[in-house]
């Protein structure tokens, strides 16, 4: 738990037990192409036998590393705990809207992810 003090009247408490051990996932962007962050993320929890549940985000497949795959967020038959974001940064913000949404606990955007493939650096 964490207190965080807004003012000398209000404490609020979080509970970052969904963000720090999460018993779901969804990899948003989840792909087959193995060089994408999408691929590579579902690869590793797969590869290390994340032990909750997984659920692949990609409106154009069924299916990746026999897994099924759901078209967006809200399609999740269960509770997500975290999210791992792997589109470019013109989608982020309505996935983000999203999760808020249905309740995610917390969300993972790295940066390298955000780029779009017109940017450099």
């Amino acid at each position: 738990m964490v207190r965080c003090i807004r003012s000398r009247q209000t404490v609020t408490t979080f509970d970052l037990t969904r963000l720090l051990k999460p018993k779901s996932l969804a990899v948003v962007g989840a792909s087959a192409r193995p060089d994408s962050c999408g691929a590579m993320v579902l690869n590793k929890l797969l590869e290390h036998r994340y032990p909750g549940s997984i659920y692949p985000i990609n409106p154009k497949r069924d299916e990746l590393f026999g897994l099924t795959c759901y078209p967006d967020l809200s399609s999740v038959p269960g509770p997500v705990d975290l999210i791992y974001v792997a589109v470019p940064g013109t989608m982020a913000c309505d996935i983000l809207r999203e999760a808020g949404r249905i309740g995610v606990g917390g969300a993972e955007y790295p940066v390298a992810a955000s780029r779009t493939s017109d940017q450099k650096g």
